[in-house]
């Protein structure tokens, strides 16, 4: 039976009317976790986490032994399937859980690994029009850091690096967003929540202890910096920057 028990659906809200539900696209998947447009304006790119749940059995992960991870392409005018990209089936486990989308359609992933602690997978990501996913791994000793298990995962606003998040490990790995390659990483306590920032080469952390830090990944010296905050805050796991130069229309 087809529902979104064990197909996932992508919810629609209009945000000019009280965000009142409108209506859901389907995800072609189980369980949606994120969504991004691209740059079309019409296709939605999901991660489909792949682990079923059931409303009535609480955060109960039910299906580990065939898990079925996706990432799904949809066409927003009529809902179909355009196509579906999956980790090779040895590393089924994987759970696409956070994206983003570059300038140039270029998606990137974030993952979290579902089987045995003493494996370790590729838990980054990207992918672009009909190429197999392209797994990233970091070195060995940041990869056991990473504790498979990514929080979130941003590109700059320039789309040359992003950012991944890796609260349980306290750090964030860095990345070169055109050959997918390993650049560094910083240390900080349960950071997770990731968002691009002007100009280029720049990137927000927050941490669940409540501080926020910037990135400078183009090599100048104030490549780490936390910030200055007014109020006592615990942040969650995600993020969004909104810069000061946009108007609020009321």
């Amino acid at each position: 039976i087809r529902n979104e028990r064990v197909y996932g659906a992508c919810p629609v809200y209009d945000a000019r009317g009280g965000y009142r539900r409108v209506g859901e696209f389907p995800s072609h998947g189980i369980g949606p976790h994120e969504v991004k447009l691209l740059g079309d304006g019409r296709t939605l790119v999901v991660a489909n986490g792949g682990i079923l749940t059931h409303p009535d059995l609480g955060r109960s992960k039910l299906n580990l032994d065939r898990m079925d991870p996706s990432l799904a392409y949809v066409d927003t005018a009529d809902g179909r399937l355009l196509d579906a990209f999956r980790p090779p089936a040895k590393w089924h486990q994987l759970s696409i859980r956070h994206l983003d989308v570059t300038a140039d359609d270029r998606v990137l992933v974030a993952m979290q690994f579902e089987g045995s602690a003493d494996l370790r997978p590729p838990l980054v990501a990207t992918h672009r029009g009909e190429e197999a996913l392209r797994l990233l791994t970091a070195p060995p000793e940041v990869q056991d850091r990473m504790r498979n298990y990514c929080g979130s995962v941003c590109a700059d606003t320039g789309s040359a690096f992003f950012a991944v998040s890796s609260p349980r490990g306290n750090l964030v790995t860095l990345w070169s967003t055109e050959g997918g390659r390993y650049l560094d990483s910083i240390e900080m306590t349960d950071g997770c929540g990731v968002a691009a920032e002007k100009p280029a080469g720049r990137i927000l952390v927050s941490s669940g202890k409540g501080s926020v830090r910037r990135l400078d990944l183009t090599g100048r010296s104030d490549a780490s910096q936390d910030l200055p905050m007014e109020l006592e805050a615990r942040w969650d796991n995600h993020l969004t920057h909104w810069p000061s130069d946009v108007g609020n229309n009321g």
